[in-house]
Parts: C-alpha cells; sequence; structure tokens
C-alpha cells in the first residue's frame, strides 16, 4: 500500500482534492488534503458561509463530490450508488442536526425504531433505546411521548438518541447548541461525550461558538481547511 492509500486507511476521515460547486454556482469547497484519526474528538470551526454545513453533509453522504477522493470509515462514498450510500450512512454514521428533525407525531420509541429499520440491523431497539434514555439522564417513559410534545432540551437528547441508536463509529454534530444559553451548551456537550464515549468512535462538532472549543482535543478552522472559501474572501476585500 502507497502512502497517501495507507493513510487513508488509518483514518476515519481522509479527503484529498476535495471540492464541490452547487449547480451552476461557485466553488464551495476546495480542500487539498485533510483527515480526522480513528477515534478523535475534533472541533470544526468556522463562520457562516465558510462551507461547514456542506462539508457536513458530504462526510454523511448527502451530497457528493464523485471527482474528489472523499473516504469514510475507510469506504469511499462517490463509490457507492445512492441506495448503498444511504445504507451505508444508517449502519455506520450518526448525524445530530441544528433542527434535530425529529417526526414530530411519533413518539420517540418509534423515531428510534425508524432510525434503527433504516439501518436494517435488527435487534432489541426497545432495550437499547431504554439504556440511551439512561444515559441521557431521561426517565423510561419518555419513550411513549409524541416528539412535539417535549422541551427543546428534551427534544436535543432524543435527537442524540436517535444518532446513537445504531451505535455509529462517527457521529457528526451541527451546531445544536444555538439556541441554548452558555451553561446549557456546556452541559450538552459534556453529555454528548458522556454517551459517545467508546475509545474507537469519532466526533466531529461544527460549530461558530469557539467557547466549546475546550471539550475537543482536536481543532480544525474551515478558513484555514477551505481554499475556496478563502478566496471568496480575497476577491470580497
Amino acid at each position: 500500500m502507497n502512502a497517501p492509500a495507507a493513510q487513508l486507511a488509518a483514518n476515519a476521515i481522509a479527503v484529498e482534492q476535495l471540492r464541490f460547486a452547487y449547480k451552476r454556482g461557485p466553488k464551495v469547497l476546495d480542500i487539498p488534503r485533510w483527515s480526522v484519526p480513528r477515534g478523535g474528538r475534533l472541533f470544526l470551526r468556522g463562520p457562516s458561509g465558510s462551507g461547514k454545513s456542506t462539508l457536513l453533509n458530504l462526510l454523511a453522504g448527502m451530497l457528493v463530490a464523485p471527482e474528489s477522493r472523499l473516504e469514510v470509515l475507510g469506504q469511499s462514498l462517490a463509490a457507492l450508488g445512492g441506495r448503498r450510500r444511504d445504507r451505508f450512512r444508517a449502519r455506520h454514521i450518526g448525524v445530530v442536526f441544528q433542527q434535530f428533525n425529529l417526526i414530530p407525531y411519533l413518539s420517540v420509541l418509534d423515531n428510534l425504531r425508524l432510525a434503527a429499520h433504516f439501518s436494517g440491523s435488527g435487534g432489541d431497539v426497545h432495550s437499547r433505546a431504554v439504556q440511551l434514555m439512561a444515559q441521557l439522564r431521561l426517565r423510561e417513559g419518555i419513550l411513549q411521548r409524541r416528539a412535539d410534545a417535549l422541551s427543546v432540551g428534551q427534544q436535543q437528547r432524543v435527537a442524540i438518541a436517535r444518532a446513537l441508536i445504531n451505535r455509529p463509529r462517527l457521529l457528526l454534530v451541527d451546531e445544536p447548541t444555538s439556541a441554548l444559553d452558555p451553561d446549557a451548551r456546556n452541559a450538552f456537550v459534556q453529555l454528548l461525550m458522556d454517551s459517545y464515549g467508546a475509545a474507537d468512535n469519532t466526533l466531529v462538532f461544527v460549530s461558530h461558538d469557539m467557547a466549546l472549543a475546550r471539550h475537543f482535543p482536536l481543532l480544525t478552522d474551515m478558513r484555514e481547511l477551505n481554499r475556496a472559501w478563502k478566496q471568496e474572501d480575497v476577491d470580497v476585500s
């Protein structure tokens, strides 16, 4: 195995010459090389428009950059068709969205069951759900409540549970603390760390709030990573 290939295999995330643009639009991402080690805890910072969400969607396989080299957990996402990519994400990648994206008319348990169904993993979802409720400091009875009957804090924790129900090896978290006060933000990040504590799990936490960076041993700044953002910044100035 040559050196670049060995480097890709050794990391949870590895990209080379990652370039992406939306249809008929300017280049949004231009990343020559970047990697996140397996088991890493990374804080990905950057202002609005720096490409954070686009990069996260590429890492989750929701977007594809076919001319670039992007591997997640050793798998080239561009090499997978749409259905196989969706299955790979459901089985191996957890995503906590900024708006939580729970299905409001379903119970908490049914939201978790739906996530488990898409992974095709089977198993006892109820037992796993009870375990997660305990880890996230929620009462077991909340499993029977509708998602739209929960407080914002409860929805936030249920969103974590849904992301963790299939025991993902990579967890992507997209600014879920923007509406919280500083104490609640710090408590949320600590809770996330505690519930996703296995040594071989990899966490990428996206935020513009540098006050949260102290929780993470690794830091990447999109303004340094993304050459497309830099070029736009130069043009504007």
